[in-house]
């Protein structure tokens, strides 16, 4: 069953290229030819090797190592241009051939042969690679010759002259305001950006990926954006902000060109999605070409007012719809900014930022600290670096401009939808529901002493503040390109249950019900779905409580006059992988006085995937089934959390006798 025994616990530690144009064009102002790439130049050597022929114009032929450009007449596009010889070459007069399997036996003969050859200085076998020869010749033309000899004699597989080809070191961006984005490479905190430099590094930019702008229209024609605007994947009109326009930066302006910085996601394609003042517009731009537009970042929402806002019906369709048939049924992913309300006002009272069809983006500062304008939530999915103590985000802006002080989550949110491009690029198969698991799995503890953090029972860190923690670029990539997808999506439904009761007004006891689900899950979303008769929303406390013992805070007191909760959803992720079976319980509480409330109903439905059944009071983690390191992991997040998944002797008490338990029962295996 894939089990180890413990002997003890101790501490457990933790592609687009440029085209071939482009590059040839930095790399020729880098190290310019020194001579006309002509057919007929004695310089020009044709090179066979094992993968293809390429001719290169060699400086110095009559030298043992000489400088060389690549010809270009076998990379004439569609519409017959060439591009310039590509420089950067360096050719040695030493021939490097393989003998075949039948020649081994001679191979002291043939060096032999070899030596006494017109032009060959030396031949010996390769130091440390069997079946090889290197053979060094007084000249590059000298080798050239006695290669071609080589690879016609059937004792050779193959005889290739030594070249040395372009190297990129892959350095960051060389745009001239690319040193001011410190969300992309912070040297002051090096910990506090998108971790995205290694990604580049692996040659993937968010190339074949189209991130769609939802908001009034921006500047396509930017310098800076237009190599990467997508027309076919774009509404008509709209009238450009510079908000927008920023929003599009972000995501993907280009890299290298000499302008401004640098997109997320640089190779990537954007496209322009036009929301209206009617609802029945904004719907049209987040269902838009669906096949096209893989992503679709949205920075904007109600106005941040600490007040539980709508959403239309058509609109929540729109969401719904795209993320179940969008990218031929992966999912478009929307991810949404969280709000800039601060304390007084909470992700969880915006029904687009916190519907379970998108993912909400909050902000850190470059300290790794949350700004003021944050919003908490139990909705809340992750954050990334934003403006704080008076520093902002370098982007595009209208009128062909930039603007360094960008900011708010509304600068959050496309930066995470860029993270999305580039996982996309490693894995083009991943559904909008396995961007989350990957998300919520490689987030970084950001700010990591805030006392707001804790573990939910299914070995995550939370916080209402920054949700499963900081995107981490490269961690998501690299677990974007081994990710096995998740299963399908599963519902436990409690259905509606009738409560017809009196809230004590005034009191912080509340009123208490506990509701049961026997369907064994993994959970994703929690949506708890009410129905509060009161005639100021403002002093209710609801919160949701898991078997586990993890708790979502859904609303707390405040300033909202408004009447009523009739069939509100509230949604959490705080609950993500906990296992669903057992009692879930629903507290509200009319924290203010002179009002009454009636709760009328509740409805709890879970989303998530089929939890296989656990072998083991010790199986604590994925995979179900086995016991292995990963249970131990979990074992030991909770016992630290004080998390009742980890009290083996339910005392409330977390001590050796808990530890002794979860031993006994690892070792005991699974039947």
């Amino acid at each position: 069953m894939g089990q180890h025994t413990i002997k003890g616990l101790s501490s457990l530690a933790k592609r687009s290229r440029a085209s071939l144009f482009s590059t040839a064009a930095a790399l020729a102002a880098l190290s310019p030819i020194a001579s006309a790439d002509q057919p007929g130049d004695s310089r020009r050597l044709t090179l066979g090797s094992h993968q293809r022929s390429i001719t290169l114009i060699v400086d110095s032929p009559s030298a043992a190592v000489s400088g060389a450009s690549r010809a270009t007449d076998d990379l004439v596009d569609k519409l017959g241009s060439k591009p310039a010889p590509i420089p950067g070459y360096t050719v040695y007069a030493t021939v490097i051939a393989r003998l075949a399997s039948q020649a081994q036996p001679d191979r002291a003969a043939l060096l032999a042969d070899i030596r006494e050859r017109p032009g060959v200085r030396s031949a010996d076998p390769a130091p440390d690679i069997d079946g090889f020869l290197i053979i060094r010749c007084e000249s590059i033309a000298r080798a050239s010759t006695l290669a071609d000899t080589l690879k016609a004699d059937p004792r050779f597989l193959s005889a290739e002259l030594d070249i040395q080809r372009p190297r990129s070191t892959r350095t960051l961006p060389n745009d001239p305001s690319f040193s001011q984005q410190w969300f992309l490479d912070n040297t002051t905190t090096p910990l506090v950006d998108l971790n995205v430099a290694p990604v580049w590094a692996m040659g993937i930019t968010g190339s074949g990926i189209t991130v769609g702008i939802v908001e009034g229209g921006w500047q396509v024609d930017h310098p800076d954006l237009a190599a990467n605007f997508n027309a076919d994947a774009s509404m008509p009109g709209g009238s450009d902000t510079s908000h927008s326009t920023s929003c599009a930066g972000i995501v993907g302006a280009r890299a290298n060109n000499g302008l401004g910085g640098a997109g997320v996601a640089y190779g990537a394609r954007v496209s322009k999605l036009i929301y209206g003042g009617p609802s029945a517009d904004t719907a049209n731009a987040l269902a838009y070409r669906n096949d096209l537009n893989m992503i679709k970042s949205n920075s904007w929402g109600p106005l941040d007012l600490g007040l539980l806002a709508d959403i239309s019906a058509i609109e929540l369709a729109a969401l719904e719809q795209s993320a179940s048939t969008g990218r031929a049924g992966l999912g478009t992913i929307f991810v949404w900014a969280a709000g800039n309300g601060g304390a007084e006002d909470r992700v969880d009272y915006d029904p687009y930022a916190s519907t379970r069809h998108t993912i909400a983006i909050s902000s850190i500062s470059e300290f790794d600290t949350s700004p003021e304008y944050a919003e908490p939530g139990s909705s809340l999915f992750a954050v990334a670096p934003s403006s704080s103590d008076g520093r902002g985000i370098f982007t595009t802006a209208n009128n062909s401009s930039f603007n360094p002080d960008f900011g708010g989550t509304s600068a959050a949110c496309p930066q995470a939808a860029g993270v999305i491009a580039l996982m996309l690029e490693a894995n083009p198969l991943l559904s909008a529901r396995d961007v989350r698991h990957i998300i919520a799995r490689t987030a970084r503890r950001c700010d990591p002493t805030d006392p707001g953090w804790t573990t939910n029972a299914g070995g995550h860190g939370i916080n209402p503040k920054f949700g499963f923690g900081a995107i981490d670029a490269h961690a998501a990539v690299l677990l974007a390109q081994s990710w096995t997808p998740v299963g399908p999506e599963q519902i436990a439904d409690s259905g509606l249950i009738a409560i017809n009761a009196s809230i004590p007004d005034n009191s912080p006891i509340g009123l208490t019900r506990v509701v049961t689900i026997p369907d064994n899950l993994l959970v994703e979303h929690a949506e708890l779905i009410l129905d509060v008769e009161t005639n100021y929303v403002g002093d209710l406390s609801i919160t949701l409580q898991s078997p586990g013992g993890t708790v979502s805070v859904l609303s707390v007191p405040r300033d909202d006059p408004q009447d009523d909760l009739s069939g509100r959803v509230f949604t959490s992720v705080r609950h993500w992988d906990e296992p669903s079976r057992g009692d879930w319980t629903i507290k509200i509480a009319d924290r203010g006085p002179l009002d009454f409330a009636t709760w009328n109903s509740a409805r709890l439905v879970l989303y998530g995937t089929d939890a296989d059944p656990s072998c083991s009071i010790a199986d604590l983690s994925e995979p179900f089934g086995s016991l292995n390191f990963f249970d131990v992991a979990a074992f030991l997040s909770h016992f630290n959390a004080q998390s009742p998944a980890a009290d083996f002797d339910a005392n409330g008490l977390w001590n050796f006798f808990d530890l002794a338990g979860f031993i006994a029962s690892y070792n005991a295996g699974c039947p």
